[in-house]
């Protein structure tokens, strides 16, 4: 509704997506190589597991189908030139991304793993080294009362916003940790120790971030998200 000429309009919102999520999110030319590696490394862990089978952990999708599913689907099978590269480089994780979408509770064959396959270790392996490092830092600087941060992840330096919502993610993966049985969670700390992914997990123990204390997830509207 902004009275201005088409390709002004286009070039404002262009401009707008940019600052907003590439340079406000960290996003710089010397960390982009890092950045694209992670996801060319993603789609060959995954093609060497859907070489093998149809889902994640076995003949059925489960949670961690759904959890990779999202983004995969949204921002890689859709976009064009992301999706390009997967159809090029990894051709079973597309035609997984296809059998995710088209899968039914009522038609689901197999049951549940008793066991996470080996050949997923480099997922939380890459987890230990990147993921739960960025989520620590983050939770540092938010008790700290910082609004950005910087970060060497795997050689990259990057420099951070702080996200309140992702020291609420730090919190609830601990709590959930918390919750389970103590034969899980003996399984889970040393399946996580093995591959590097335990310790990082607890570097900002129980962060309290103030988010979503009436319990509304999924449902926050952006009122509650960006509520100061």
């Amino acid at each position: 509704d902004i009275k201005l000429p088409l390709p002004v309009r286009q070039a404002m919102i262009i401009a707008r997506q940019r600052r907003k999520y590439l340079r406000e999110d960290g996003v710089a030319p010397d960390v982009i190589p890092h950045i694209e590696s992670i996801y060319l490394r993603n789609l060959e862990w995954l093609e060497a597991v859907f070489a093998k089978r149809p889902f994640l952990l076995g003949e059925r999708p489960t949670l961690p189908d759904f959890g990779y599913f999202a983004s995969m689907f949204r921002h890689f099978g859709l976009d064009p030139t992301p999706s390009r590269i997967m159809r090029e480089r990894a051709p079973r994780t597309f035609e997984w991304l296809g059998r995710m979408w088209a899968a039914r509770a009522s038609g689901l064959p197999g049951a549940c793993p008793e066991e996470v396959p080996a050949d997923l270790d480099p997922i939380p392996t890459d987890i230990g080294e990147a993921y739960l490092p960025y989520l620590a830092a983050n939770a540092q600087a938010f008790l700290d009362g910082k609004t950005t941060f910087a970060l060497t992840v795997q050689g990259a330096r990057y420099r951070l916003p702080v996200h309140r919502y992702r020291v609420f993610a730090l919190a609830q993966l601990q709590h959930k940790v918390g919750k389970l049985s103590h034969e899980a969670r003996s399984h889970v700390e040393a399946r996580l120790e093995r591959v590097g992914a335990w310790a990082p997990l607890w570097t900002v123990p129980h962060p309290d971030s103030g988010f979503d204390p009436q319990g509304l997830l999924p449902f926050l509207t952006p009122d509650h998200v960006f509520a100061r």
